[in-house]
């Protein structure tokens, strides 16, 4: 999965550079299309996360945004049981699935006419992680099984990149992206009693994606 992913970034990204433009932008203030996200994160709660979702804006004018977005992403919980410092008989990793509701704005250089534009984004996003329990034996005998309560989660994400307009209502873009996660999740042995708390994490990486203007 995340390498069909990598390819699909790659492939928009040459579009994003290759694509010929003639046609002039549209007037219309709203955009709305599909992007595909792929992100690196420190391994407390996991190594990366992948996926996508659908993002559009409301031109405000020709310079400010105001973004909504919802997206879907997965990745795996690295060997949760380290948290609580429990030893395992092999590695065993759990599923992070995460739906996150955000809201952005945006500020965009350049003429609308332009076909290639930079811009910035800040946002604030909201998700309720589905984490699945995890179960393994102990060195020596023994064994462990987490469940684990993850709560709410609040995300401030900011990114930039590069918008390319394909014809009068297409654009395609691509950009980094920096989320810091605000957690709540309680980690817990049902076998030992044993709990262990996460409160915060971060992920960076890149997304790609194209809109309709109308």
């Amino acid at each position: 999965m995340r390498k069909l992913t990598m390819i699909a970034m790659l492939s928009l990204v040459l579009a994003v550079i290759c694509v010929p433009v003639d046609a002039r932008a549209d007037d219309g203030r709203w955009e709305i299309g599909p992007r595909l996200i792929l992100v690196t994160a420190g391994g407390e709660p996991t190594n990366d996360l992948t996926g996508g979702g659908i993002y559009g804006r409301y031109h405000l004018n020709d310079q400010w945004k105001i973004g909504f977005a919802v997206d879907s992403m997965t990745g795996d919980f690295e060997e949760p049981y380290r948290l609580l410092g429990i030893a395992s008989t092999e590695v065993v990793d759990g599923t992070v699935d995460l739906l996150v509701f955000s809201a952005s704005i945006e500020r965009e250089y350049g003429a609308p006419a332009d076909k290639s534009r930079w811009f910035w984004n800040a946002g604030l996003g909201f998700s309720s992680p589905d984490v699945t329990d995890v179960t393994g034996l102990i060195p020596g005998g023994g064994t462990f099984d987490l469940t684990t309560d993850a709560g709410t989660e609040t995300l401030l994400m900011l990114s930039g990149g590069l918008r390319r307009r394909l014809g009068k209502n297409w654009n395609l873009e691509v950009g980094v992206r920096f989320d810091q996660h605000f957690t709540d999740w309680t980690i817990r042995d049902r076998d030992s009693a044993g709990t262990a708390t996460l409160s915060n994490y971060n992920a960076y990486g890149a997304q790609l994606g194209v809109t309709y203007r109308f």
